[in-house]
């Protein structure tokens, strides 16, 4: 008897730290589903209503959008056969449920999804529809209002113009609050776009048309139709042009950030720029043709075919000194298979080649000087600048310096050229009068572009080994403020107004939008192509 009771004794004991375990996992795994953030849903057990008709109720699923349904149902006799059907309020069907039979105490349960795209108008919706037929072929029916918990509401963006009227073709986006792109629509002729099943939480959204300024709105979903009034004013925004590395050519309008229009197959080579004017940008490509672009509206004004003597000639860097002149960095291959250098003047009126310089000794930057007096050869492989006259076309001097320079930017007095020293990264400030070169502030190996601020009160300077941005002054060379811009960046761009800087990296088809009153990030732009250049034309 003794030893009876002690097996017993341990049989409940082993029992009871059985179920002691159990409860400390399931309140340990609890615990840790509450620390990494795991939403925790009631379980699917259903109660009789008081009145003991059939009840329904609703649990979110883990994917945020639509539910599992569980009913329970009561005053079924034993193995009736029940259907059923979700309906809308007017009767039309929603979702076919399925059946099920009752059981010995007459009730029945059966689960079930709402798909994510069903339609819903909010609480109380859907109609569930009960039919049951029992052994002897009696019929019994419930219907009842299907209680529907969603995690996902509408959020509708209601745009206006300037004078309170509806704009329609608006383009809306929506954004996490890291600037992740969730959602995009349209708005209709009643200026409205709406973007359902917006889980609850803080967004942004971004409101954008040609030729009106972004407008950038934070935004509480709540359980409700959330509606959020914006209103666009115009303003005629710059233009950017975009070069591919697919040989795609972008423009994109700089008031809202928008693509205006895109070309196939139009640069094959490395130039994209643009009239002194503001006018016209041209694309070189390989075979010695032009293409001239109105910056205005992105279409192709002209396709010129360039009369020469040169085999398979390249324009690297064009620059246009009046409506007529045209001067390009001209690449053939020799009679010995060497690449040869020359830098021509070409007439758009006849197309023909007027003047030549030969022996330009590398691949390399025209800039051209604000009077259009001097045009700057900027030799990336030869570690020379060279300074030409345009009236005629001539070498005025040959400026050395230590290292081979990389992209440069003119100051506007026309004097001063700023240069970046590709290896060392020091920035150097050649002038061109005087044949002189002053190093000044070192910013980093793997500098690549520049761009001066219209009012030359910021020198940009982009590093695309370490991924960031310095800002400097132009006239002592002091950093003033440093931002990363990314992974590898590659090329970099100025707004006509100073107010955003454009930023491409090497490996993503993404422009970079970044706000030059407090260098952060105000948009990002998705392009079809990876960049090759960037080319603001006004």
């Amino acid at each position: 008897m003794a030893l009876s009771a002690n097996r017993t004794r341990a049989l409940v004991i082993s029992l009871l730290s059985v179920v002691g375990l159990v409860l400390v996992l399931g309140f340990a795994g609890a615990l840790m589903n509450r620390i990494r953030g795991v939403p925790e849903y009631p379980p699917p057990v259903l109660e009789m209503s008081e009145d003991g008709e059939p009840s329904v109720s609703v649990l979110p699923s883990r994917a945020e959008l639509g539910g599992t349904v569980f009913i329970t149902g009561a005053h079924w006799p034993e193995g009736a056969l029940i259907r059923l059907q979700l309906t809308y309020p007017n009767g039309d069907p929603a979702v076919t449920v399925g059946h099920t039979w009752a059981d010995a105490y007459g009730t029945f349960r059966i689960p079930f999804v709402l798909p994510v795209d069903l339609p819903l108008l909010g609480e109380n919706s859907l109609v569930l529809e009960a039919r049951g037929e029992t052994p002897r072929g009696n019929e019994h029916q419930h219907t009842l209002p299907l209680q529907v918990t969603r995690t996902g509401w509408p959020l509708v963006v209601a745009v206006t113009a300037g004078d309170d009227e509806p704009m329609a073709g608006a383009h809306v986006a929506l954004y996490d609050a890291v600037g992740q792109l969730l959602a995009e629509a349209f708005t209709q002729d009643d200026g409205k776009a709406t973007i359902l099943d917006v889980p609850l939480g803080a967004y942004i959204v971004g409101v954008r048309k040609i030729d009106h300024a972004l407008v950038r709105a934070e935004v509480e979903v709540r359980r409700r139709e959330t509606e959020v009034p914006v209103a666009l004013l115009p303003n005629v925004g710059g233009r950017l042009f975009v070069g591919g590395i697919d040989n795609s050519l972008t423009l994109i309008d700089t008031a809202s950030n928008l693509s205006i229009t895109r070309y196939e197959d139009v640069s094959q080579s490395f130039s994209l720029v643009r009239s002194v004017d503001g006018r016209y940008l041209y694309s070189g490509r390989y075979g010695g043709s032009i293409v001239r672009f109105d910056a205005a509206t992105g279409k192709e004004d002209a396709r010129m075919e360039i009369e020469s003597e040169y085999s398979q000639p390249t324009f690297l860097s064009l620059r246009p000194a009046d409506e007529n002149t045209l001067y390009g960095l001209m690449r053939f291959q020799s009679d010995s298979d060497e690449r040869i250098y020359r830098i021509v003047a070409i007439d758009l009126e006849s197309r023909r080649v007027t003047a030549s310089v030969t022996n330009i000794p590398s691949f390399g930057q025209l800039i051209l000087t604000p009077d259009g007096s001097r045009l700057i050869h900027v030799g990336h492989l030869s570690k020379t600048i060279t300074v030409l006259s345009t009236n005629p076309l001539a070498v005025l001097r040959s400026i050395e310096v230590n290292e081979n320079p990389g992209r440069s930017v003119m100051a506007p007095d026309g004097a001063r050229l700023f240069t970046t020293l590709i290896d060392s990264g020091v920035l150097a400030i050649v002038d061109i009068r005087e044949g002189t070169v002053e190093q000044g502030t070192t910013t980093s190996a793997g500098s690549i572009a520049l761009a001066l601020h219209p009012n030359s009160e910021n020198l940009y300077v982009l590093n695309g080994v370490l991924g960031y941005c310095q800002v400097l002054d132009p006239e002592t060379l002091e950093v003033r403020d440093t931002f990363p811009v990314g992974q590898r960046p590659r090329a970099m761009a100025l707004s006509s107004d100073g107010h955003y800087l454009y930023i491409a990296e090497e490996s993503n088809p993404t422009l970079h939008v970044i706000d030059t009153t407090n260098y952060q990030q105000v948009d990002a732009i998705t392009l079809s192509s990876r960049v090759r250049t960037l080319e603001v034309p006004n």
